[in-house]
């Protein structure tokens, strides 16, 4: 007899909670596609200061798309800035495109996970200019009132690539230009 009566009036309970916990959910996907523009418009510009205020200041990881990995936002900034402005950079900008696939899925009241995909166009130090497909997944973590990243990790297909392309590209232009010394 318990157990019916409770069963309606857990119903109630969640039919009328719903409505609040989905305003509140609006709130966080509104802010979470915030912290998506603002760390793509920071990866954008290369100011990674900008991007060190939407990062957990503890507990923070990325791997990136060339497999690095780093437990400190620190290390991750000096590899980036190395990357694009350092004496040795390969790369002269990077521009992101980050789109999210779906909503975040919500783990925990301050804990989700997003995951998505990117266009991303890199214009190397030589000239060359490459764009590549790309997915992300990352977790975010509500920490003083703020969404922030705690983990993000990005893939590309091995298969299928702009620098796989250029060496394939390379290994023909040095084959033709092999064939071409041997007819002499």
């Amino acid at each position: 007899m318990l157990r019916t009566r409770a069963l309606p009036a857990a119903l109630a309970l969640l039919l009328f909670a719903a409505p609040a916990l989905a305003g509140e959910r609006d709130a966080d996907h509104a802010a979470l596609r915030d912290l998506l523009k603002a760390t793509a418009e920071a990866m954008n510009t290369a100011n990674l200061d900008a991007l060190d205020s939407h990062v957990m200041s503890d507990g923070f990881e990325v791997t990136t798309v060339d497999h690095k990995h780093f437990t400190a936002f620190k290390d991750f900034k000096a590899y980036w800035m190395g990357m694009v402005k350092g004496p040795k950079a390969i790369v002269k900008s990077v521009k992101v495109a980050p789109e999210a696939d779906q909503l975040t899925e919500f783990l925990a009241p301050n804990v989700g996970v997003c995951s998505g995909h990117s266009t991303d166009t890199f214009t190397f130090t030589d000239g060359d200019v490459r764009t590549m497909k790309t997915r992300w997944t990352a977790v975010v973590k509500k920490d003083g009132g703020r969404w922030k990243i705690a983990r993000v990790h990005f893939s590309a297909n091995m298969l299928d690539n702009p620098v796989l392309a250029a060496v394939k590209s390379g290994w023909i232009n040095g084959i033709a230009i092999g064939g071409v010394i041997l007819a002499f």
